[in-house]
């Protein structure tokens, strides 16, 4: 389940806030053994929570989380979700079902403490910098539209775009290619001999 438009501690995997929060309402589409997080459910905040379904059938997706938050998603629900698989994974300071109220100042805190200034990261900032990171690991459009929940190439494509230290790796995977077919290519005429 996905949450709106209340933001999020964390943006497991690159999954949506905004439109939907990203973040698993409840401990049931969570299963951190095989690492992923089940779409299927949103939650608007229109006054009062409305749960409903995901804007399309692309949105409804198992997402695989990356091994590296896989702890802190343990230790997050042990410490502070609420049991059962039922119980809401991220919730309020009295225990309640998180709000955009009742988390902006949480998240005010977490930037000041890491040294940022309040109001230049928001937490939709992390799908972006997490989508961005998954094309500059070599995901295809295609395995980009599926991880975001996007059924049109336009909205993935956002997230294409380019950045220098990007280039500069792409220049040096390109010239350590070139440099690898070279040698092969020099060891093929050398095999050959002069063949007289």
């Amino acid at each position: 389940m996905t949450y709106c438009p209340a933001p999020t501690p964390n943006a497991p995997g690159g999954l949506a806030r905004g439109r939907t929060a990203g973040r698993p309402e409840r401990r049931r589409p969570l299963d951190l053994d095989a690492g992923t997080v089940r779409v299927d459910e949103t939650v608007y905040e229109l006054g009062p929570l409305v749960k409903g379904t995901p804007k399309s059938e692309a949105s409804r997706r198992t997402v695989v989380l990356p091994d590296l938050i896989i702890p802190d998603l343990r230790k997050h629900l042990d410490l502070y979700a609420q049991p059962g698989p039922n119980g809401f994974v991220f919730v309020g300071v009295r225990g309640g079902q998180l709000r955009r109220s009742n988390f902006s100042k949480t998240w005010a805190r977490a930037l000041e403490k890491a040294e940022l200034e309040v109001g230049a990261v928001h937490v939709h900032d992390l799908r972006h910098t997490g989508n961005t990171y998954a094309t500059e690991s070599g995901a295809s459009l295609a395995e980009l539209m599926n991880r975001m929940g996007h059924s049109s190439t336009r909205a993935a494509q956002v997230y294409l775009h380019a950045r220098r230290e990007r280039d500069r790796e792409i220049a040096s995977s390109l010239g350590k290619m070139a440099k690898r077919e070279l040698k092969k290519s020099k060891k093929r005429r050398k095999g050959k001999g002069s063949g007289t």
